[in-house]
């Protein structure tokens, strides 16, 4: 069945981090949830402990590095956001 929303619409547009789990002191994953029931379980946040200059969302790929999602620009924005403002909460 096909979504009545089309592409670019998105209801709310709200971003609501649903979990963060350290994995140790330089790593945590962060599970989001988007309007549309989608929920995306391994956003990973690196560079916690310093390993990085800065603390930064790394999205899942595939081992050829190949994005396995895309996200427009300005949604991907507001969930990195969103996930770097709940991991240092």
């Amino acid at each position: 069945m096909a979504s009545p929303v089309t592409p670019g619409d998105v209801p709310g547009k709200e971003v609501a981090v649903a979990l963060v789990r350290q994995i140790d002191d330089d790593r945590a994953v962060v599970h989001v949830d988007l309007p549309g029931g989608i929920r995306l379980m391994a956003l990973w946040v690196i560079g916690l402990a310093g390993s990085h200059p800065e603390p930064m969302v790394s999205w899942p790929r595939t081992a050829r590095g190949f994005p396995i999602l895309t996200v427009p620009p300005e949604m991907k924005e507001r969930i990195d956001a969103a996930v770097l403002e709940a991991v240092s909460a």
